[in-house]
């Protein structure tokens, strides 16, 4: 039987959007729906009360994915399953907790999301070390913190993939990270922008990811490095991140 399922993305990070058809494991169809479409992700869309169920390419769940989060707003709204005003807020739950969003224009479709406050918690990111912020490994300093899921941010001066790859693999071989981990390379244009390239885990290189781009501005803006309202440049697409009691993730996705 053939699956309803329609195709969204938020900066070109890619989606496959079903609505719920009551199974207690979606593993192998995100996995199939993943690779005969394409995407980077796969999301279930619940009903009563509002839910996002997120999983990775791989098949593996997900706790949070704010493009992913983006993109599963549009779908509802282009679905008619939910009617909410402009910068009313309502709240999606999710595998992170509840998620707090705000329906910010139509058209065009722009929604902010209230992704809450970093944690930087050896525990919360499933590590062996206890001073992770940051973490020195090898010649690398990383700094590790959980927003709706686990991130990593090392600051590079240019992108040279030769390198990025050889410290992707120095991180997935290391024995302090119990749970690989999304990587973040980023790169400060000046104190109102920064451009990030993120190793999703699960999925490898994507085009942006939504929690990165937040984790990332966060890391810029405790170092002194940025304001607290960040443009972040993705190879898909832009996001403003805006710091303040909590970190808001503001941005747009579609189908396609």
């Amino acid at each position: 039987m053939a699956i309803r399922n329609k195709k969204y993305h938020g900066c070109l990070n890619t989606f496959t959007i079903i609505d719920d058809l009551g199974l207690d494991d979606y593993t192998n169809l995100a996995k199939e729906l993943c690779e005969q479409n394409d995407t980077d992700g796969f999301i279930v869309c619940k009903l009563n009360p509002l839910e996002m169920v997120f999983y990775n390419r791989d098949g593996s769940r997900g706790s949070m994915c704010g493009n992913g989060m983006r993109s599963f707003i549009k779908y509802l709204l282009d679905e008619q399953k939910i009617n909410p005003g402009i910068g009313e807020m309502f709240e999606v739950v999710t595998l992170a907790g509840k998620i707090n969003v705000w329906l910010l224009s139509i058209n065009p479709y722009l929604v902010k999301v209230d992704l809450g406050y970093p944690i930087i918690d050896s525990n919360k990111m499933d590590m062996t070390e206890k001073e992770i912020f940051p973490l020195l490994l090898k010649d690398m300093l990383i700094y590790n913190l959980f927003i709706g899921t686990h991130h990593s941010v090392i600051f590079v001066e240019e992108y040279d993939m030769t390198k990025l790859d050889m410290m992707v693999d120095v991180i997935k071989k290391s024995n302090i990270y119990k749970k690989f981990t999304n990587i973040d390379f980023v790169n400060v244009i000046d104190s109102d922008n920064i451009y990030v390239k993120t190793y999703e885990r699960g999925v490898g290189y994507t085009k942006a990811c939504g929690t990165g781009s937040t984790a990332s501005a966060y890391v810029a803006h405790a170092l002194g490095k940025v304001n607290n309202k960040v443009f972040v440049h993705n190879d898909g697409g832009d996001l403003i991140i805006q710091l303040e009691d909590k970190c808001y993730m503001i941005g747009s996705a579609e189908e396609y």
